[in-house]
């Protein structure tokens, strides 16, 4: 259990890695105002998971720095 999420990852990024030699078709990729050639699709939809998970990240940070409220342990009934 001690090396479980390294072993984890290294599964993942193995699949990821191996998932983007297969995929080896060259697409055209047409954003708003960028035209990127030549990129395969496993590299364009490992990208895609990649800035998803970054994104999402980036709107949990104030999750994680939230600060929370205390709790007073004592009963005041003020009825």
């Amino acid at each position: 259990m001690r090396y479980f999420y390294l072993i984890l990852f290294f599964l993942v990024l193995g699949y990821f890695v191996l998932f983007s030699f297969l995929n080896d078709d060259l697409i055209k990729i047409d954003l708003y105002f960028l035209h990127i050639k030549g990129i395969t699709i496993g590299f364009s939809l490992l990208g895609a998971l990649t800035l998803g998970m970054v994104i999402s990240f980036l709107l949990q940070i104030p999750l994680f720095f939230k600060k929370r409220k205390k709790i007073s342990k004592t009963n005041d009934n003020k009825n």
